[in-house]
This record gives C-alpha cells, sequence and structure tokens, in this order.
C-alpha cells in the first residue's frame, strides 16, 4: 500500500496485493467515506453470514465506513486498486 495525503483528511492509496488473505486493522473506528477502483484481480469480503461483496477489475465501490467485515481475501491472489 503506498499512501499520498492530498489534505487533511483525505488519503489517495494504491493497493499492490500479491496474496489471498487481506491484511486487516481494526484500529480506525472513525467513520468515513471510501471509493475504491479495482485495476486487476478481485475483492472478496463478507459483511455477515449472508451476504458478499465482490470488486474485480474495472469495478468502482463507494461505502461507508467502518462496517464490520468478518473475512476479507483476494481470491485471485493479487490485487491492484486505487483508493480515495
Amino acid at each position: 500500500m503506498y499512501s499520498i495525503d492530498v489534505y487533511p483528511g483525505i488519503q489517495v492509496i494504491y493497493n499492490d496485493f500479491h496474496c489471498f488473505e487481506a491484511p486487516t486493522d481494526n484500529s480506525n473506528k472513525k467513520c468515513y467515506l471510501e471509493i475504491n477502483h479495482c485495476l486487476k484481480g478481485k475483492f472478496e469480503c463478507q459483511y455477515d453470514k449472508n451476504y458478499y461483496a465482490y470488486l474485480s477489475q474495472g469495478d468502482l465501490a463507494i461505502s461507508f465506513n467502518p462496517i464490520d467485515k468478518m473475512t476479507h481475501s483476494f481470491p485471485l491472489g493479487y490485487y491492484n486498486g486505487v483508493e480515495i
């Protein structure tokens, strides 16, 4: 992950993961808006027992955090994307 602080409270992050399990960080419980664009790869996230979300190549996702994620992973073993 490469992070650039654009303005106070606004970051642009380039995500470049080569793994199957996503890193976990539960330290930030602040409310924030997150915009993700998948350049290549795939991200999978389970929010509860019956709800899954997927982000694949070319997809754009806008979410409000904090959201309790049960599991999250990279099923293809890699993920490249931009996050604001």
